[in-house]
Formats: C-alpha cells, structure tokens, sequence
C-alpha cells in the first residue's frame, strides 16, 4: 500500500498521468560507465547507471539492473550525484542471492543531459574470466516531459568484464563522489510539502519530502512533530516520502531530517498551518501561576515589613 501512494505521489508531482506507452520517440540512451574493464579486477570498482536524454527532457524512468552471478553480490548502492529526486522504487540490494536491482523514479520540471547519473553500483572484486554480458539493463522506459505520459524509447548499453579498462567520461567523473575523500557537507537544503490528495492516504494529510547530497548520497530521512515547537531526541521517527502526519489538526510544527551516508544532516522546520490559540497553550497560563506567586510573595513580604513597623 505504502509504495501505492508513493507512486501516486511521485507521478502526480511530475505532472504526468501513468507510465503508459504512448507515441514513441527514439530518443534517450541509459548505458553502464565504464562500459568495460579488463579482467582481472583485483579490488573493488565502481560501476555508474547514467542517461543520455539526446536533447529530450525526460521525467520518469523505470527499469531493472541484471548482474551476472559470477560477479558476486553487489556490495553498495548509492545515489551519489543522481538526477533523480523522487524514488517510486529505490535502487538497492534485495537479498544476498539477488542479482537484479529495480528502479523507478520521477524528476519534476524534468532532465535534460547527456552525463545524467541515476545511481552507482559498488562491485566485489573479481577474479574470474571474461563476461560479455556482465551487467545488462533490462525493461527500461522513460517518459518525456510533456504532461501526456509520452513514451520515449530508450535504448540501453550494458557492461562487460574482460576489455579494456575504459576511462569514465569526464562529466560523469566530475560528479561521483570521492570516497577518498571525506564528506563534511550536509545534504542540499529542501523544502518538505504538507499536502492532501483523495488517492494518497485516503485523503489524510501527509508531509512529503526530497533532498540531494551530491557527495555520500542521502542515507534515510527522520520526522517529527511537536506542538511547542521543541525537538526531542526521542520523538525522532524515521521515514519514507510520502509520510503520514500524525497530527491530522495540523497543530504541530514538524520537523524533516535528511542524514547522508558520512552521517550529515540537515533539519528542516515546517510551521504549524493551524497553530493552538494562545488561551489553549500551556505558557499562559504557566505566566499567570508565576505572576500570582510572585504577587503573593510581594504581599507577604510586604505586608511583614508593615507589621515589623508598628
């Protein structure tokens, strides 16, 4: 049900109806960089899904990364530097024996480029011998940013192990995170959305949310809300876009936090749309306890000195 709505809502946010074919175009190309390295490969080596829209502006892809068996279990997926704010289906391991990855996501106001990273794979070191389909893509669509759902053709390039040990192409190269190097920048500032929709939530309100961290890549999100206004520690629930809000009054303020993988974050504050009327918050009437306390021990003392006095 969750990934329901959350196709629901990433579709709707793309302004497009359905991933359904319609006029095809030939068009964008999604390819795996490098497209081949020799063998053998004696440490771990990165692998990029990239597109190249060929002047096309696209918003939605879907489709399916194979991996040979010989190759071993993928070791990491990240988003590092993706084009791709929205996920319907995030790219990650499934299982210690799986060897496909699906993906799908959604790309408001669209992309158009031809160095567009989707996600990278981390491969284990391989020992083995040549394998001209190492890697293919499999089922991919793409659709162009028309508002109609227009089915572009996309055509895919795989990855073989037994080449030569191709260069990444250097717009590519200029994105992908240095892991060398280590990540002390938050992810990119965003601005969560508290919206209502008929096919989300049956209606309810929800608070959806989308960050980019160009470097480690955004690891999870955490949600909490708070009608004074203070964050605790404790009340930190962690979340996936669209997230159902809890205070349906829309009363409290609520705070979204995007943690990237080197374990940055950044906090967002969303202020209450409805916030409580002043005489139904606490602090008033604590200020007026206070204020009577305090008249009460000036009247004492005052009245003690009158007392001394006579």
């Amino acid at each position: 049900m969750r990934l329901i709505y959350r196709t629901i809502l990433c579709l709707v946010l793309a302004s497009v109806g359905s991933l359904a074919l319609g006029v095809s175009v030939e068009a964008a190309q999604i390819m795996v960089q490098p497209q081949e390295l020799a063998v053998p490969q004696p440490n771990d080596y990165m692998v990029i899904v990239t597109i190249d829209t060929e002047g096309e502006m696209i918003n939605a892809i879907e489709g399916q990364v194979v991996i040979d068996k010989a190759l071993g279990q993928v070791k990491t997926v990240t988003e590092s530097g993706s084009i791709i704010p929205f996920w319907v289906i995030r790219p990650q391991v499934s299982g210690e024996s799986s060897q496909i990855i699906k993906f799908s996501g959604t790309i408001p106001g669209g992309y158009q480029g031809s160095a567009g990273i989707l996600f990278n794979l981390v491969m284990p070191a391989y020992q083995g011998e040549q394998i001209t389909e190492a890697i293919t893509l499999q089922n991919v669509k793409a659709l162009r940013n028309d508002g109609l759902g227009t089915s572009v053709a996309v055509k895919s390039v795989g990855f073989r192990l037994g080449g030569q040990n191709l260069s990444l192409d250097s717009q590519i190269k200029d994105q992908i995170y240095d892991q060398n190097r280590p990540d002390n920048e938050p992810p990119e500032a965003f601005t969560p959305q508290i919206a209502q929709s008929d096919q989300v939530y049956n209606g309810q309100w929800f608070v959806s949310f989308a960050a980019v961290d160009k470097q480690s890549g955004i690891e999870y999100y955490e949600v909490q809300e708070t009608k004074n206004g203070r964050i605790k520690s404790d009340l930190w629930v962690k979340a996936e876009s669209p997230y159902l809000l809890q205070d349906q009054n829309l009363q409290s303020y609520v705070y979204v936090t995007a943690v990237d993988r080197a374990g940055n974050e950044r906090i967002v504050k969303i202020s209450p749309r409805n916030p409580i009327p002043l005489w139904q918050s606490w602090w008033p009437l604590a200020v007026f306890v206070g204020l009577l306390v305090v008249l009460f021990v000036f009247w004492r003392h005052k009245r003690k000195v009158m007392l001394t006095t006579k």
